[in-house]
């Protein structure tokens, strides 16, 4: 992968100089884009944005399951170090297919069809769980046949990228109280457009006065663009474990991207975001999954 190091960083400059041309024009237009591109549930957009949830979080499912059969594989690690590697990828699995489901069955998600809305809460999470994130899990165990160090290394780098961004995501949100697109539409009095600049403060005051989830005022950085940028370093890990996609490491960075783009702009179209917050959030995403190439690159250039 070394020496496509040149190729790789020319994606992620180019995505982030997107990103920032994006996040300009967005802080002057951004109602003026939201007010054209608005559809409240679009079915096509909502399934992108749902499939943007699924492929990060299953992400975490399926490489935890290939790093659990390495941990197995591994001879030279003792039966404590082999326990202890092992619960940290089960728990791994565990918050991806759960945080995974929950935002599947999310209101913004499968949630927002009737007849699934109906349906138990949790049963319906578990159920979610259960049928299409834990055979991620066993999709990743199979496909590793034999223990590498390297592939060890990269795996646990993918989960790792994969918690850090959650963590960032709920330790951002906390600092900015702007209102998303379609909460401005809801009629709450004095609510309306915040640019992003105006929008530091706690959404939950705004939340208990209005009686709604202080997620209706958490527009600004978006998660999910955040973890669509970041996916582009995540959907390239698929090199690592899939033989048929090896050296294509370039192809699905790439693929990566324009996959995190559509995912950006369903956001908008879904009145969940501005253009300038999936801007932001994309280039936070860019920025994570760049510096874990350059550690992916280091490590690899080492083992040569």
């Amino acid at each position: 992968m070394y020496e496509n190091s040149k190729k790789l960083t020319a994606v992620y400059a180019a995505a982030a100089l997107l990103l920032v041309i994006t996040a300009i024009v967005g802080t002057f237009c951004d109602k003026a884009l939201s007010d054209a591109v608005y559809k409240a549930a679009d079915p096509f957009f909502l399934t992108i944005s749902i499939l943007g949830q699924y492929v990060f979080y299953g992400s975490m499912v399926f490489f935890g399951g290939a790093l659990l059969k390495q941990i197995s594989l591994n001879d030279g690690l003792s039966a404590g170090k082999k326990l202890a590697a092992s619960i940290f990828c089960v728990l791994g699995i565990i918050e991806g297919a759960f945080l995974g489901s929950g935002s599947l069955t999310h209101a913004e998600g499968l949630g927002a069809i009737e007849a699934f809305a109906k349906l138990p809460k949790y049963p319906a999470r578990f159920g979610t769980m259960l049928i299409v994130m834990l055979p991620l899990m066993i999709c990743g165990m199979k496909l590793t046949k034999e223990h590498s160090k390297k592939l060890t290394g990269r795996l646990v780098r993918l989960m790792i990228i994969a918690l850090i961004v959650q963590i960032a995501i709920m330790s951002t949100k906390g600092f900015f109280a702007r209102p998303r697109y379609r909460t401005t539409l809801m009629g709450f009095d004095g609510v309306g457009f915040v640019q992003w600049y105006e929008a530091l403060g706690d959404p939950k005051p705004l939340s208990e006065k209005f009686g709604v989830d202080k997620n209706a005022f958490q527009s600004f950085p978006s998660g999910h663009s955040w973890m669509a940028a970041a996916s582009m370093y995540i959907i390239m890990g698929l090199s690592a474990v899939i033989k048929k996609l090896e050296g294509k490491e370039v192809q699905l960075t790439i693929a990566g991207l324009v996959f995190a783009l559509a995912i950006m702009f369903s956001r908008i179209v879904l009145g969940a975001h501005y253009l300038s917050d999936i801007s932001f959030g994309g280039l936070l995403g860019t920025i994570t999954g760049f510096i874990f190439l350059k550690l992916e690159l280091r490590a690899d250039k080492n083992l040569q």
